[in-house]
């Protein structure tokens, strides 16, 4: 029953912590970001930049546009091919004018259910969202959405001018194990069965030389 239970509790706790998403927090820079590793992408907000949209609400998303805003039950995808598992530092140019209401944006990766919600921070000018994220090898999604919670009212979208993403550190290859430890991992069983078959001889031979003992006298 204990053992149940705490399957249970941590597929519970694995599952919240899909929904919530964990992520480092976003840093944010007045000019554009250098020196973040290798460029993988540098992407617009044209509608011939983005890889898919989804839902009506989203403002100045056109053909040569150069930004968008998302609004309620929207969002934007960038696709992209990783070849390299590591850290990646994604880059959203932004507009989240201080208008003296707050505006956010949420963000997800793969998926727009997996969803972080990032505090903006506002000014009139251009600003960048520095965003780290564990990445693995393979076709990967980069949603930007309105942020959780949001009314148009007390709490209001950005306008979104692009997405860079640059390889940051890669990770560390796997090694393989040294022939000789190989070796010895194959070799390591057929020892441990020979000490066992040795052992079991001498018990039977122990046990044949005292039955043999005691018929003598």
């Amino acid at each position: 029953m204990k053992k149940l239970l705490t399957f249970i509790v941590t597929t519970a706790m694995l599952l919240s912590l899909a929904v919530i998403g964990v992520s480092a927090d976003a840093t944010y820079s007045d000019t554009k970001p250098s020196g973040l590793g290798e460029e993988i992408f540098d992407k617009g907000a044209a509608l011939e930049d983005i890889t898919e949209q989804s839902g009506s609400n989203i403002h100045n998303l056109a053909s040569g546009g150069t930004s968008f805003c998302v609004k309620a039950d929207s969002w934007v995808r960038y696709e992209f091919d990783l070849d390299v598992a590591g850290t990646y530092t994604f880059v959203v140019t932004y507009i989240a004018r201080d208008s003296g209401t707050d505006r956010g944006a949420d963000y997800a990766i793969d998926s727009p259910d997996n969803r972080t919600t990032l505090d903006l921070e506002q000014s009139d000018d251009t600003r960048y969202a520095i965003i780290t994220e564990e990445l693995d090898t393979g076709t990967h999604s980069f949603y930007w959405l309105a942020p959780t919670g949001f009314d148009d009212t007390n709490l209001k979208s950005n306008d979104c001018y692009g997405v860079a993403l640059y390889l940051t550190e890669a990770a560390p290859a796997e090694t393989e194990a040294p022939a000789d430890a190989a070796e010895a991992a194959e070799t390591a069983p057929q020892t441990a069965d020979v000490t066992v078959i040795a052992t079991v001889v001498l018990a039977v031979s122990a046990t044949a030389a005292i039955i043999v003992a005691g018929k003598r006298h």
